[in-house]
């Protein structure tokens, strides 16, 4: 493998790791203990309802867990967001447009020449069939 290559694996694999399973906890936990001492304790009303950090804690992951949750669903099913980003993923993916994955390489030769039999115009498919071979 390239060098470079393996370079640029690594950091994608990095950003990954790190944005999913390292910063994620690290930010919730900075998130609400900044909140509490900062804010909760200096606050009289806040700190009679918040009397414990754990109490805040508690319900605190109680309301942000099903809060990222529906805004999570919302982004995948009810916003353009999600749809924009599987657009982009196409457009920089050459496997998506133009040339066929190695494992489909096999079954599309044997639909090309299905169609060829049938008398189908099988162009097209020679066409993205020789790109990826």
């Amino acid at each position: 493998m390239n060098p470079l290559d393996l370079v640029i694996r690594s950091l994608y694999y990095f950003r990954n790791g790190y944005g999913i399973y390292l910063s994620l906890p690290l930010t919730l936990v900075s998130f609400t203990t900044t909140v509490y001492y900062l804010a909760i304790q200096n606050v009289p009303f806040l700190k009679g309802i918040f009397p414990s950090f754990v109490l805040f804690g508690v319900v605190l992951t109680l309301f942000i867990y099903p809060a990222g949750v529906l805004i999570g669903w919302i982004h995948f099913k009810k916003m353009r967001f999600y749809r924009i980003e599987q657009e982009i993923q196409v457009e920089s993916n050459p496997y998506s447009q133009d040339r066929l994955a190695p494992v489909m390489i096999p079954m599309w030769k044997m639909m090309v020449e299905l169609g060829k039999r049938e008398g189908i115009d099988v162009s097209e498919m020679e066409k993205i069939l020789r790109k990826s071979v």
